[in-house]
């Protein structure tokens, strides 16, 4: 059976596991892995990042990744088969952010880069996609279409991806500039 093990911080309150996927293996499994007690997993569990920011930017990117897939699954369900590219885009932008969300609770600074930097360039991308949207939906607004109600539902839910988008990296700065300031005190 293997343990996590908790890394104290400097104020002495405890970490928990950013693995998040080897804490769900550890609680569907009861501490018991299928492959039984494997070294490597020993190995990787002791680079659990020390400070509470850190974790709290990989968390929140993981959160955000889960949100972004939602959010494409949200789009086929109300808007149907004509949002297979909101799925698309949705799930793809979701599936890098749990990636480098997971990969960032190794102490290395490409990946509290890319923390940053993945939602920047996601809030550009769907800023400019809800911007096309909103043009597109006021000619059909004019047109008095009958798609206007699709067209609405896909700015909403683009919108929201782009406000969540730079919520996220307010939050990654904030956290990053934390553990900095925690690194190397003035």
């Amino acid at each position: 059976m293997y343990t996590f093990k908790f890394h104290k911080i400097s104020n002495a309150q405890p970490v928990q596991p950013i693995f998040p996927f080897l804490l769900l293996h550890e609680l569907v499994f009861g501490k018991t892995y299928v492959f039984g007690e494997i070294q490597l997993l020993n190995a990787l569990c002791i680079h659990f990042l020390t400070n509470k920011d850190l974790v709290n930017m990989n968390v929140l990117l993981i959160f955000y990744g889960i949100f972004l897939i939602g959010c494409g699954i949200a789009s086929v369900l109300f808007i149907g088969a004509k949002a297979k590219t909101a799925l698309i885009s949705g799930g793809s932008s979701g599936l890098i952010s749990i990636l480098v969300g997971y990969f960032h609770s190794y102490p290395c600074t490409p990946f509290a880069l890319a923390a940053i930097v993945v939602p920047f360039m996601l809030f550009f991308v769907f800023s400019w996609r809800s911007t096309k949207t909103f043009f597109k939906l006021i000619e059909l607004i004019e047109l008095k279409d009958a798609t206007v109600q699709t067209k609405a539902i896909a700015f909403l839910i683009i919108s929201l991806m782009a406000v969540v988008s730079i919520v996220v990296v307010a939050l990654q700065v904030v956290g990053y500039a934390n553990y900095l300031t925690a690194r190397c005190p003035l």
